[in-house]
């Protein structure tokens, strides 16, 4: 990146998030909020489906790339106004894509920082890279525990490409948003985020413990005949 460039962006960045916050656009993540609107943006939805979508997608991008609190709270939301199967895919579309901006960010714009403030959670990162690839991305991507922000940045000071980093973290985080988005359904009666945890959603969030030893199983079968036929 042209050395000119890179403070003009940095510079932009910084008024973006100045903006939002001045603006108080954290309020318009609070749970009580959204619930307190949900009928009117139900309604607009009605009317201007189109609008709605591009102003959804566009803040969730916003605030995943951003690294701002709030992704769960849309996450839920999406799952009340466009149902669980458009509401799973519009999340994942804009959460991958908002990840994707943060990896390059940090690649680019603020290697520095993420090397020093990360550090440690680098050093983890990268040799569990090393030693299991793809898979432990995908292992912490199906796992909503996992710190989203810190994977996001520290990948992007890793040697992993784009494209990788794209498709695993699309199908990583697929299952996990589904059910988030499915609990969605009683977005209006939640008295907290930790509402949506009831039995079957935890059953289900148990059950994705499971794949990463799928996910293993699959990159060996795409990548070890190859990896061989290379060799030959």
């Amino acid at each position: 990146m042209k050395k000119n460039l890179r403070p003009l962006l940095i510079i932009a960045l910084i008024v973006l998030l100045t903006w939002f916050y001045a603006s108080g656009g954290r309020d318009f993540l609070h749970l009580s909020y959204l619930q307190g609107q949900l009928d009117y943006i139900k309604q607009l939805y009605q009317e201007h489906p189109f609008q709605v979508i591009l102003v959804y997608f566009g803040s969730y991008v916003l605030i995943t790339s951003l690294s701002i609190p709030g992704s769960i709270v849309l996450t839920v939301l999406a799952g009340s106004i466009y149902g669980t199967m458009a509401g799973t895919l519009m999340v994942s579309l804009a959460g991958c894509m908002g990840a994707c901006i943060a990896f390059l960010m940090a690649r680019f714009l603020f290697k520095d920082f993420v090397m020093e403030k990360f550090n440690k959670q680098y050093q983890v990162i990268n040799e569990k890279m090393n030693s299991q690839g793809l898979s432990y991305l995908f292992t912490l991507r199906l796992i909503p525990a996992s710190p989203y922000v810190v994977v996001n940045l520290v990948m992007g000071v890793t040697t992993m490409n784009l494209w990788s980093f794209a498709w695993v973290t699309f199908l990583g985080m697929f299952p996990g948003t589904m059910i988030y988005v499915y609990a969605g359904r009683k977005f209006s009666e939640l008295d907290s985020l930790s509402g949506i945890l009831t039995w079957p959603i935890m059953l289900s969030l148990l059950a994705l413990s499971t794949m990463p030893y799928i996910f293993k199983l699959l990159v060996k079968v795409l990548y070890y005949p190859q990896a061989k036929d290379n060799l030959n």
